[in-house]
């Protein structure tokens, strides 16, 4: 019904492009060291791809997508089989995949993954994207957005006016027992940007924080949030990006874009505060699924 060959000649790749995404369309023409494309052919024609890459032992699947007149054949799982092949001959032991709940097709995706055997997909992100504007119109009519101005033992304090004893307060922060070091305000892999990243101090002490990275000329991604354990759960966090966006309107303009990223395992809180208080008043919220399976 269907043959498959590896797409090694760049002019010959780009005959699959319009099967896979087309920010992904760039690794066809010019592939860079490891990229790994198997294509579809149904009666001498492209019909279907799947693009990934492999790193030393480990694959990444990509995408992979067959045209619509022939779906439901089981072609989409013989092409993947081909995939997990030719990656398992250039050494990779393992393939992963990771996408979006908003994924077009998302069900026939999965349902290709389950049929060649892979992993029952989790969760490991929970994103979420809008503008500045539309938080603080919002945040007018919360109470939470009120609370550090009434309560005098809390203050934001901006990451550029931070002071020794506060960065001595978040190493104390961090040496706790089970402390994550991957949310070390001061040991972050990005360039920090001071006029919309801050901590919250109370009395003296610092119980959290908010840590931004200039994407573009548009967008602060927000990646690093904190509060220790006995404080989450209260609307600080809250307090905290709010003070956050209007720095960001300030700085960007009102729509301007905010995005925040978390791991729903690691900071439960923050994906509930994502869902449950960000959720419609963003420009989208979605959740970051995976799956694995073992080559052998």
């Amino acid at each position: 019904m269907g043959t498959i060959e590896m797409l090694s000649d760049p002019a010959e790749a780009r005959t699959f492009q319009t099967f896979t995404f087309p920010k992904l369309r760039d690794a066809l023409s010019a592939p860079p060291p490891g990229v790994l494309a198997v294509g579809l052919r149904v009666g001498g024609r492209p019909a279907g791809l799947a693009l990934g890459s492999v790193v030393e032992s480990e694959a990444r699947l990509d995408s992979v997508m067959v045209e619509p007149p022939s779906r439901r054949k089981g072609l989409g799982v013989t092409l993947l089989a081909a995939f997990e092949h030719a990656a398992a001959d250039q050494g990779a032991k393992a393939v992963g995949t990771s996408y979006s709940s908003r994924l077009p097709q998302r069900a026939a995706f999965e349902g290709v993954l389950r049929r060649g055997g892979w992993a029952a997909p989790d969760i490991h992100l929970v994103r979420a994207s809008g503008h500045p504007q539309a938080i603080l119109d919002w945040a007018a009519t919360q109470k939470g957005g009120r609370r550090l101005v009434v309560e005098d033992t809390y203050a934001v304090i901006g990451w550029d006016e931070i002071t020794d004893e506060d960065i001595a307060s978040i190493r104390r922060v961090m040496a706790r027992p089970g402390s994550n070091p991957d949310f070390d305000p001061l040991n972050q892999g990005f360039l920090v940007e001071p006029a919309t990243s801050f901590v919250l101090r109370r009395q003296g002490e610092v119980v959290g924080w908010l840590l931004g990275e200039r994407v573009d000329q548009r967008t602060i991604f927000y990646h690093c949030a904190h509060m220790v354990p006995e404080f989450q759960r209260q609307g600080r966090l809250l307090s905290v990006f709010i003070e956050t966006h209007r720095r960001q309107k300030a700085l960007l303009g009102g729509d301007s874009i905010w995005q925040i990223t978390t791991n729903p395992a690691v900071t439960p809180f923050m994906a509930a505060f994502i869902r449950r208080r960000l959720a419609e008043h963003s420009l989208w919220v979605d959740e970051m699924w995976r799956s694995r399976k073992a080559l052998t």
